[in-house]
């Protein structure tokens, strides 16, 4: 409770300090049996939103249970979020077909396809253009290593450009 509700007070000061969306970058929902997830993950996320709204918070949150697996499904059912971030374990077309068009999803560009960069980082990006169904947001599937090269992050914009449709 004592972590929800610093979290809960730190998003409410990113609202107010003018921020366009606020995210719940929750790192330890990997690999947890529905039970625990539900006690660790899910109540907690619950008790942070609620703390957030009743302070009268309206920017959009989105969730991210990094590595959630089919607990995704849950997670999504009991939090009013207004955006699921994906990471890159999870196959986008496929989460598309699942969820459906009903919230917009955040992802999930594989850090590794960002660091090696040419053709395979070019194909990534591609692969999840071409998945982007319904409302997304694009973003890397988990953080960018130190080693990553500055061209490589301004090959990945570059080639969004390039494309037909806009990106966010």
């Amino acid at each position: 409770n004592i972590l929800a509700d610093a979290s809960a007070d730190y998003l409410i000061e990113q609202s107010k300090a003018g921020a366009d969306v606020l995210k719940i970058f929750e790192s330890w929902a990997e690999n947890m049996p529905p039970h625990l997830f539900d006690t660790c993950i899910t109540k907690p996320t619950q008790r942070l939103i609620k703390r957030v709204r009743a302070a009268g918070i309206k920017t959009p949150i989105i969730g991210f249970p990094r590595g959630a697996g089919l607990n995704l499904l849950s997670y999504l059912e009991a939090n009013e979020i207004d955006g699921l971030a994906l990471g890159s374990d999870i196959d986008f077309a496929q989460a598309r077909k699942l969820l459906g068009d009903k919230i917009p999803l955040q992802g999930n560009l594989c850090p590794l396809a960002l660091r090696i960069g040419g053709r395979v980082l070019e194909e990534a990006v591609d692969r999840i253009l071409q998945q982007a169904s319904g409302p997304h947001i694009f973003n890397l599937g988990h953080g960018v290593a130190p080693d990553v090269k500055i061209a490589n992050m301004e090959a990945v914009i570059a080639h969004i450009r390039r494309g037909e449709r806009n990106y966010v």
